[in-house]
């Protein structure tokens, strides 16, 4: 309950922001991602970002300057991505900086793909006891999109399945003692969509949360474009994915308000995958960024980068600069009401608090757009 109270002035400061001040300022950053590094131990179909092998990332040296712009002072949330964060070497000198630079943070959040048991589980350990100790909410989320030898074409890597299984009930079992939340996500696509409930089947058997997230096709970060023939949903999938869909925009309870920002989205997926275009808001359009292992600025991963803090600007200037609001202005009359991503919507619905209330009332969708 005492948690439960302490989000209530984050949540009106961001209702305030996207229902009134958005229209009249610039809003600062309350969320971000930070893709560690670009290293990975994986071979993802859906993903080319394991064949970057990248030689020269920042230095922890690097990072505290980094970490000193004021820009990191207003964020509330913070991802952990990669690559595989797990393979950062210094990742735990790495958080404990993070969470010195930014004195508001509430929620920090891990995603892996759970291939290194040991190495996972004692990394998790640390990192739980150290956002214990500055009061910050912990969750990990680990990478499933298959059962058996599905998950293991699709992730590349023999015993896939074994490895990343393993890691989720290893971490299952220190969830309490360490006080963090675990959860499991799986991307689906044409590989998976027939068998991807399976992998909703074992989190149910055994407690866990599981996430889905339908497959996108970018140029930048992923880099799957030419793969898009390969990897999307063909006409005869259609049904299948339809009532996936459906099926996902139907889970709502009154017990749960949460399930509705989840309906909501699953919603605006199914009428976006029959023709309709995006309601969803998105915070990246409005108060988020990304920032990775090479110093390159994101407003989204799914966009070309809009600078480099490396050396030369900061990540306020970058972040502010006037060209780059008005490309970020530009992307949501066009391919932002396209896009199917689910990064940061509970936080996104949340905040847009008139389209959350509409659906919670209605369950009808607010107006196109994605803030």
């Amino acid at each position: 309950m005492i948690n439960k109270l302490k989000k209530i002035p984050t949540l009106l400061e961001g209702v305030i922001n996207y229902s009134l001040l958005r229209h009249f300022k610039v809003l600062s950053p309350t969320e971000m991602q930070i893709n560690v590094t670009y290293r990975c131990n994986s071979r993802c179909q859906m993903c080319h970002i394991w064949k970057m092998r990248p030689k020269n990332e920042l230095t922890l040296k690097e990072w505290q300057k980094i970490m000193r712009d004021p820009i990191f002072l207003g964020i509330r949330r913070l991802n952990l991505s990669g690559g595989e964060p797990i393979l950062h070497p210094d990742l735990e000198k790495l958080v404990r900086l993070f969470l010195d630079s930014i004195p508001k943070l509430e929620y920090l959040d891990l995603f892996t793909n759970g291939f290194l048991t040991d190495q996972t589980v004692s990394t998790v350990k640390r990192l739980a006891l150290l956002a214990k100790d500055r009061g910050v909410n912990f969750s990990v989320s680990v990478s499933l999109d298959g059962i058996g030898k599905m998950h293991e074409r699709i992730r590349g890597i023999p015993g896939a399945f074994e490895k990343a299984s393993k890691t989720i009930l290893s971490l299952k079992e220190i969830t309490k003692k360490y006080n963090f939340r675990l959860s499991v996500a799986g991307v689906v696509f044409r590989e998976n969509l027939y068998k991807i409930k399976e992998v909703e089947d074992w989190c149910n058997k055994h407690n866990i949360p599981f996430s889905y997230q339908i497959i996108g096709f970018h140029e930048t970060y992923v880099q799957n474009i030419n793969k898009k023939e390969r990897l999307d949903f063909r006409k005869e999938d259609e049904k299948c994915l339809l009532n996936l869909l459906q099926e996902l925009a139907l889970k709502r309870s009154l017990k749960d308000p949460r399930s509705f920002v989840r309906s909501y989205y699953w919603h605006d997926v199914d009428n976006m995958y029959r023709g309709g275009l995006r309601t969803t808001p998105c915070p990246f359009i409005l108060d988020a960024f990304v920032l990775d292992s090479l110093g390159d600025v994101y407003y989204c991963l799914s966009q070309e980068k809009i600078g480099n803090c490396r050396k030369g600007k900061t990540v306020s200037e970058i972040y502010y600069d006037p060209k780059n609001l008005k490309l970020r202005k530009e992307i949501t009359k066009t391919v932002c009401l396209k896009c199917n991503s689910g990064c940061f919507v509970t936080s996104g619905l949340a905040k847009d608090f008139k389209k959350f209330v509409w659906f919670f009332l209605t369950g009808r969708r607010g107006s196109v757009g994605v803030y």
